[in-house]
């Protein structure tokens, strides 16, 4: 996950992030944060950050993070699992995970 801070492009920083994805990315201009699915991304993280600040996008926020069950089953079969099909029946709080500087 990637925040641009507030005067940083989105557009920007998704034209950046797009030679790294491997699946839908996925843009959220409200909350001013991209998901981007990468394979290897510790290996790439080095790379993602040095192709943001070509791009001069400045950041408040870079997570790496592994997929949930419900994505990976998702990509593997595209469609989603009962419980996602119907969120009332899975009423789980979930949680955001942001990085530490």
């Amino acid at each position: 996950m990637s925040s641009p801070t507030p005067g940083g492009d989105l557009q920007a920083a998704l034209e950046a992030l797009r030679p790294h994805s491997s699946g839908q990315t996925q843009s959220d201009s409200v909350h001013r944060h991209l998901t981007v699915p990468v394979k290897r991304g510790a290996q790439q993280l080095e790379a993602i950050v040095r192709d943001l600040d070509t791009a001069h996008v400045p950041l408040n926020d870079l997570a790496l993070r592994r997929p949930t069950l419900d994505e990976v089953f998702l990509s593997l079969t595209g469609s989603a699992t009962a419980e996602a099909s119907h969120p009332e029946a899975a009423a789980v709080p979930q949680s955001l995970e942001r990085s530490s500087r």
